[in-house]
This record gives structure tokens, sequence and C-alpha cells, in this order.
């Protein structure tokens, strides 16, 4: 099978004079430095995605938080006005009832 790339590196860096080994060398730490960087200041990059993620979820929970007592209290302001009306009707009907009675 293929050998890993870090065993071909070194079966080439070994196969080298030991000038250009350590020239090798160095230019693979270099490049190793280099991605190390890059992934920190990717993984730095996330991180602060997700700080901002999680506060914009706090700010959503306080918004829905906020609607509720509105939200309660026009459920409330419903069920009385439909209350009301089922009580006019009931007075409508009494009066309605009284008139019929005193017409016959």
């Amino acid at each position: 099978g293929m050998a890993p790339p870090q065993q071909q590196q070194m079966q080439v860096l070994q196969q080298q004079p030991p000038q250009q080994n350590q020239q090798a060398l160095q230019e693979s730490v270099a490049l190793n430095n280099t991605l190390i960087e890059e992934r920190g200041a990717a993984i730095q990059a996330i991180s602060g995605e997700v700080e901002a993620l999680g506060e914009l979820f706090v700010e959503v929970a306080h918004l829905v938080d906020a609607q509720s007592a509105p939200l309660d209290q026009f459920g409330d302001d419903v069920a009385k006005a439909h209350a009301a009306t089922v009580a006019a009707n009931r007075e409508l009907e009494r009066a309605a009832n009284q008139k019929g009675c005193a017409i016959a």
C-alpha cells in the first residue's frame, strides 16, 4: 500500500545529502508553523462566531419572554370580551322574550 505522507517525507529526507536534508527540514517546519498559525486563526474566528451566535440566542430568548406578557394580556382581554358578549346575548334574548310575551 501507500506510505503515509510523513513516512514519505522522511524517506525523501533520508535520500538527500545532509545540507539539503537540513534545508528541507527547515522548510517543512516553516510550512507546519504556517499551517498551525492559520488553523489557530481559523479556530479563533469560529470561536468568535459561536460566541456571537450565543448572544443572538440570548437576545431572541429575551424578545420571546418580553412578548409573552402582552400575549397573555391579549388572551385575557379576548376571554373577557367573549364572556361579555355571551352575557349581552343573554340579556338581548331575555329582553326579546319579555317583549314577545308582552305583545302576545
